[in-house]
């Protein structure tokens, strides 16, 4: 849609003389970037926090961070299917965190809970934290997190998913934005 319009005017009042060498006519236009492109050294990052909600016994969810605090090329999706979608090619660094609380009956010995990074829906790429508890209580928070790297192509995108593994009962991410937070920033390079 843009186009460059050239005019030429001459107001002496005598004969419009136009140049014919090589350098007296020339027109040189660059394109030095637009919105489909992101410059190599340009920063990519985003940082969400808050969250909340049941985690069903024995199940992987994928976890809203429902706040946002920054998101530079708006590459999240917020919801039940949280995701950053990455907005162009290069390592990521990843760290997430959450509180695990008692949402029904306590926490038995063996019961476990964890924090994973899965890549564009199934893949996973490791576990962030992974929790085995050890002494059986009444009512405990429990926090779970890490940090890892992982490469995305334009195009992939991450989610994090929790899981808790009971023998009674029910766990519930706590929902407190200074303990559930996400933190992702490209760290550069291309393969």
């Amino acid at each position: 849609g843009d186009y460059v319009q050239l005019q030429s005017a001459q107001w002496s009042g005598g004969p419009l003389a136009i140049g014919t060498g090589p350098y007296d006519s020339t027109l040189s236009l660059f394109k030095i970037s637009g919105p489909a492109q992101i410059a190599a050294s340009e920063v990519v990052a985003a940082r969400f926090k808050g969250a909340s909600g049941p985690i069903p016994t024995n199940s992987n969810i994928v976890v809203n961070y429902d706040q946002k605090d920054y998101d530079t090329h708006n590459a999240v999706t917020m919801g039940s299917d949280w995701k950053f979608r990455a907005p162009m090619a290069g390592y990521y660094r990843v760290s997430a965190r959450i509180m695990v609380k008692d949402y029904s009956g306590a926490w038995s010995v063996g019961d476990a809970y964890g924090l994973s990074l899965y890549k564009n829906g199934s893949t996973l790429i490791g576990e962030l934290d992974r929790v085995l508890v050890e002494n059986a209580s009444v009512s405990t928070y429990k926090v779970c997190g890490g940090t890892t790297d992982v490469y995305l192509n334009a195009g992939d995108y991450i989610q994090v998913k929790v899981y808790a593994s009971r023998t009674s009962g029910q766990a519930a991410i706590e929902g407190n934005p200074w303990h559930d937070h996400i933190q992702i920033h490209r760290i550069g390079g291309v393969m």
